[in-house]
C-alpha cells in the first residue's frame, strides 16, 4: 500500500495534514481526472487552462466596463442592506469598482444552516486562491465571491442538514425559488436543534427571506475572511443581460452550441453532465419557477400553460420585469460572467463537468456581449477529517488512510484475506500425541498389561486438552477479527457516512463549532495549496 506524502509543517495547530493524489482517492470520474491532470486531448474544451498563465490570459482578454462594475458594486451594497460589514468585506466590495480587480467565484444553493461541509470548502478554496493570485500578480486585486444560487427551486436539496448523524429538516409546501421564501417564526424548530447550534440559527428571522438569512449566516461565518456574497436574483443585475434573455427566447442559440460541444466531448470519451433544453430559462413568480417553451403557433408559454406570451408581450416582459427571467444550469454561468469580472470559477466535480460543455456557448454569447468570457475553471479543494481515535484504529490494523477511499466491503475482504490466522499446528500436536502413546504401549504392555487402559486414558485426556486449547485459540482469533472489522467500519463511516463522502453529508458546523475560538477557517486555509487538486486528509491533534 503506497504511503502518501506528508508535507505538513505543524506547530501548535489543530490538524496534521496529508495529501492524497486525486486519482488515488477515487472520488472523481475519469473524465474529471483527465481534466485536472491536464490531458492534452481535452484542451479544445475550455478557453483558459487552470494555471497562473490561464488567469493572465483571461485578464488580457477581459473587457469589463466601469459602468457595469458600478452597477455590480451598488447592487451588492444594496443586498447587504444594514448588515454590519467587516473592514475586509467593505474594502473588497469597493475594490469591485476598480478596473484592476477581478473575482474568484464559487457558488451553491442556500442550504439550511449553510449546507454540508463542502460548501465551506468551496468558500475556503476561493479565499485561498484570491490571496494567492493577489500575491502572485500584485498589479491586480482578486476578491473571493460566493454566488448564492437563490433561484434554485429544488427545496429538497436545501431544507435539511445532518449534525452528528441526526437529520434536521424544515418543512414547507413552498415550491418557488428558494431564496424568495419568506420565513415564518422558526423558534420551535430552533429550540429542537443542539444547544451549540441554536445561537447560529438565530439568523433565521421571521419576515426575512431565506436568501437574507443565508447571507447573514455566510457573512457571520466567513466575513472576516473578506468573502463577498452576491445574489443573482436582482433586478438591476438581471437588467444587464436582457439582450441575452431576449435572444435565448427568440433564437434559442444555446442548444445548438451545447450540442456541438457535446459531440466533441463524446468523441473524446467524456461525460455529458447536464441536459440542454430548447430554451434554457425559467419564468419566476412569487411562488413558482416555471420552465418556458415555444409553442407551434409562434407564442411562448410556461410548461403547464399557466403563463403565455405573444412576441410583443414577451418583449415587454423581458424589458419591464427582467428579474422574472431565471437561467437554468446551462445559462447560469453565462449570467455570472455577464455581471461579474470573474477570472476563476471553482466548483465541484459535477460542476466542472458541465462547465466543459460550455466553451462554444461562451463563444457565441461573447459576440452579443463583450463582457462575457469563459473563466479559468478549477476544482475546489476536498477535505476529510479523522479524529485521533480513528487514526489509532487505522494504525492498529496496519492500514493507511487512503485504503478507506473504496467500498468498505472490499476493504474488509482484503484485510481478512491478509490477516486471518489459520494453522495446522493443533492437528500436528494431536498426531504427535497419538504417535507418542502408540510408542509407549508395547513397552508398557510387556511389563504390565493392566496399565494399557491407563495409557489410553492419558491419550484421550491429552487430546481433549488440545481440543480445548484449539477452541480457545480460534475464539480469540474471531474476537480479534470482529474488533478489527468494527474498527474498520467505524473509520469508513467517519469518512463516508451512509456511503456518502463526509464533506457531502455532514453539516459545515460538524468540526468548526468546537474550534471557532481558534480561528478554525484560517487554520484550514493554511493547508490549501492553490492549483493543487490533492485530497486533504486531516488528523485532528489531541
Amino acid at each position: 500500500m503506497t504511503k502518501i506524502m506528508d508535507i505538513s509543517q505543524e506547530e501548535t495547530q489543530l490538524y496534521d495534514c496529508q495529501y492524497l493524489p486525486a486519482r488515488q482517492a477515487a472520488l472523481y470520474s475519469d473524465w474529471v481526472l483527465r481534466y485536472i491532470e491536464k490531458d492534452a486531448t481535452l484542451r479544445p474544451l475550455y478557453e483558459h487552462e487552470y494555471s497562473i498563465e490561464g488567469v493572465k490570459a483571461f485578464i488580457e482578454n477581459s473587457h469589463f466596463s466601469d459602468q457595469r462594475r458600478q452597477i455590480l458594486r451598488r447592487a451588492i451594497e444594496r443586498q447587504y442592506g444594514t448588515m454590519p460589514l467587516p473592514a475586509k468585506v467593505k474594502q473588497n466590495i469597493e475594490k469591485l469598482s476598480q478596473a484592476n480587480t477581478f473575482t474568484v467565484t464559487t457558488g451553491h444553493q442556500p442550504g439550511l444552516m449553510g449546507g454540508p461541509l463542502f460548501v465551506a470548502y468551496k468558500i475556503l478554496s476561493v479565499v485561498r486562491m484570491a490571496e494567492f493570485l493577489t500575491t502572485t500578480l500584485p498589479q491586480y486585486e482578486f476578491v473571493p465571491l460566493f454566488w448564492m444560487a437563490s433561484e434554485d427551486h429544488d427545496w429538497d436539496e436545501v431544507n435539511h442538514f445532518y449534525f452528528h448523524a441526526k437529520r434536521y429538516e424544515w418543512q414547507t409546501d413552498y415550491s418557488g425559488a428558494v431564496g424568495r421564501y419568506i420565513l415564518p417564526d422558526m423558534g420551535h424548530f430552533i429550540e429542537q436543534l443542539p444547544q451549540e447550534l441554536q445561537s447560529w440559527a438565530q439568523v433565521y428571522r421571521a419576515g426575512d427571506s431565506w436568501a437574507t438569512a443565508t447571507r447573514r449566516l455566510i457573512h457571520r461565518l466567513f466575513g472576516d475572511l473578506g468573502v463577498v456574497v452576491v445574489d443573482g436574483d436582482d433586478r438591476d443585475l438581471k437588467s444587464l443581460w436582457k439582450d441575452i434573455v431576449w435572444q435565448e427566447l427568440t433564437q434559442a442559440p444555446t442548444k445548438e452550441a451545447v450540442a456541438r460541444q457535446n459531440e466533441l466531448i463524446e468523441r473524446l470519451g467524456g461525460t455529458i453532465q447536464a441536459h440542454v433544453r430548447d430554451i434554457n430559462l425559467f419564468y419566476m413568480t412569487g411562488r413558482e419557477r416555471l420552465r418556458v417553451k415555444r409553442t407551434g403557433d409562434g407564442h411562448w408559454q410556461t410548461v403547464g400553460g399557466q403563463y403565455a406570451w405573444s412576441l410583443e408581450a414577451l418583449r415587454k416582459s423581458v424589458t419591464q420585469e427582467p428579474e422574472a427571467w431565471s437561467p437554468n444550469v446551462m445559462l447560469r454561468p453565462v449570467y455570472q460572467q455577464a455581471i461579474l469580472p470573474n477570472a476563476v470559477y471553482m466548483g465541484g466535480p459535477g460542476e466542472l463537468a458541465y462547465w466543459l460543455q460550455l466553451r462554444k456557448v461562451f463563444s457565441y454569447w461573447r459576440q452579443v456581449d463583450a463582457h462575457i468570457q469563459m473563466p479559468v475553471v478549477g476544482l475546489r479543494h476536498s477535505l476529510f477529517v479523522l479524529t485521533p481515535s480513528d487514526w489509532r484504529k487505522i494504525e492498529k490494523n496496519a492500514l493507511q488512510p487512503q485504503d478507506f477511499f473504496r467500498p468498505v466491503d472490499a476493504l474488509i475482504k482484503e484485510w481478512l484475506a491478509a490477516h486471518v490466522h489459520e494453522t495446522d499446528v493443533f492437528d500436528s500436536a494431536r498426531a504427535k500425541i497419538t504417535e507418542a502413546h502408540a510408542l509407549l504401549l508395547p513397552e508398557i504392555d510387556a511389563v504390565d498389561a493392566s496399565l494399557h487402559k491407563k495409557v489410553k486414558a492419558y491419550e484421550v485426556q491429552a487430546l481433549k486438552q488440545i481440543d480445548d486449547l484449539e477452541k480457545r485459540f480460534y475464539k480469540a482469533v474471531k474476537q480479534r477479527e470482529e474488533t478489527a472489522v468494527r474498527q474498520i467500519q467505524s473509520v469508513h463511516e467517519r469518512l463516508f457516512p451512509g456511503g456518502v463522502p463526509q464533506e457531502r453529508h455532514d453539516s459545515l458546523f460538524t468540526f468548526f463549532i468546537y474550534h471557532r475560538e481558534k480561528e478554525y477557517w484560517k487554520q484550514l486555509l493554511q493547508k490549501l495549496i492553490p492549483f493543487r487538486t490533492d485530497v486533504l486528509l486531516l488528523k485532528e491533534n489531541s
